[in-house]
């Protein structure tokens, strides 16, 4: 029976996609416990012709086309054909590590969990590796734990290091957000918070992710920073249009907070400072008033100024980015 179901989206990724598909093909963990589901998202080079050959090798993989609509549209599009009991997220120029699959199944033969994560990396060109998923401070290794433990780890984030339980998924219809272009995942992640997921932390290595200088989730530029209104329209529309309960108001507030903090650093970035522009572009008036989790320290102070003293905001954040630099 498939244990496993691991999504990879693929758009012109020729260089990249051997890397990935042989982090989980060759893994020493029988094939019969986990499934490879590759969307290529209209890719224009070679990718498809490389994941057909690949198919041809590995009866777990199966290999599926669509016209280019996106990273959330083909993660949205594998999950309708998800037959694993756990489902994770593989980008396409990134990989797992090796038999990472069979440490995570053995604790899951033990736990009974909606979420389990576990360590990822970022490799970029050093020697050191950064890592960007770890366990918080508050919580213990292999502790059944509950989203008001986690404190300022929820911040969204990517979904990398990350096994989903699709029965979770499937009751409380969590899908990434369609017709976003930057940090779907975020909206993705605090929606699934929303829903109080039981969760469990390892010291397992699992993800590394690479920096592919160029790529467009790494690029800056104005229009991108543009991009984040829609996140913030999507986020305010979900908000108004569901009967939300107190806490998972709090949690979209969270989501709103974050994709707001992405396209303002952005905007900042490309030059765009005066606190005018950044409340127009990012549709600012649109942003109900935010209710931030108390145990959401680190952010409860920048919630608070965000309602209510705009430009003293802008302010601190223009004087941190100045002492970064």
């Amino acid at each position: 029976m498939t244990f496993f179901s691991i999504i990879i989206p693929v758009y012109n990724l020729e260089n990249y996609i051997t890397r990935a598909l042989d982090s989980l093909l060759k893994q020493n963990f029988a094939p019969s416990l986990f499934e490879v589901i590759a969307v290529d998202d209209g890719s224009s080079d070679n990718s498809l012709n490389i994941l057909h050959e690949y198919a041809q090798q590995y009866r777990n993989l199966r290999v599926f086309h669509q016209e280019n609509q996106g990273v959330s549209v083909a993660r949205n599009f594998a999950l309708k054909h998800v037959e694993g009991q756990y489902v994770s997220f593989l980008d396409g120029d990134d990989e797992f590590f090796k038999d990472s699959l069979k440490e995570i199944y053995a604790v899951l033969q033990k736990h009974d969990v909606d979420v389990i994560y576990n360590y990822a990396f970022v490799n970029d060109g050093t020697k050191n590796l950064r890592q960007v998923h770890k366990t918080p401070s508050r919580v213990i290794n292999y502790e059944i734990c509950s989203i008001k433990q986690l404190g300022d780890f929820l911040n969204g984030g990517s979904v990398w290091g990350g096994f989903y339980k699709m029965e979770f998924l499937k009751k409380n219809q969590i899908l990434f957000p369609e017709n976003i272009r930057n940090a779907e995942d975020t909206i993705f992640n605090y929606t699934l918070f929303s829903k109080e997921p039981r969760i469990m932390f390892s010291d397992i290595n699992l993800y590394m992710a690479h920096v592919r200088q160029g790529s467009a989730s790494r690029s800056l530029s104005l229009e991108r920073a543009k991009h984040f209104a829609h996140n913030i329209d999507y986020i305010v529309d979900y908000m108004s249009s569901k009967h939300l309960t107190g806490f998972q108001y709090e949690c979209m507030s969270l989501a709103l907070f974050q994709s707001f903090g992405y396209g303002m650093n952005m905007l900042m970035e490309v030059g765009v400072k005066d606190a005018r522009s950044i409340k127009e572009i990012l549709h600012y008036d649109r942003i109900p008033h935010l209710r931030i989790p108390n145990f959401v320290f680190s952010k409860k102070l920048k919630g608070y100024l965000l309602n209510h003293c705009f430009s003293l905001y802008i302010m601190i954040f223009k004087l941190r980015n100045t002492y970064k630099s």
